[in-house]
């Protein structure tokens, strides 16, 4: 067995609650989530997530999106395509 290190860390109960929650549906333990998040971090040589903040055009995109503004509606996938390919 390899030597381990322990990590202390303060977690919201609430969030604590919620993730072990969905670890247990996978079968996973907390500890094998955070080994697998650690071994991510070594692979990218970063954090694995996208941290960027938006510009104000994708902000503004997202509000109009979430309020249902200015969406293009299509009958079905083949629809979709044909029309992504006239412009």
């Amino acid at each position: 067995m390899p030597k381990t290190s322990t990590i202390h860390t303060r977690i919201e109960p609430e969030i604590k609650e919620q993730v072990d929650t969905i670890l247990d549906g996978l079968g996973i333990s907390t500890t094998e989530a955070i080994n697998m998040f650690f071994r991510q971090i070594i692979r990218y040589r970063g954090i694995p997530l996208d941290l960027r903040v938006p510009n104000d055009e994708t902000i503004a995109a997202i509000k109009e999106a979430e309020q249902g503004l200015n969406l293009h509606k299509c009958d079905s996938l083949d629809q979709l395509l044909r029309e992504l390919k006239e412009d």
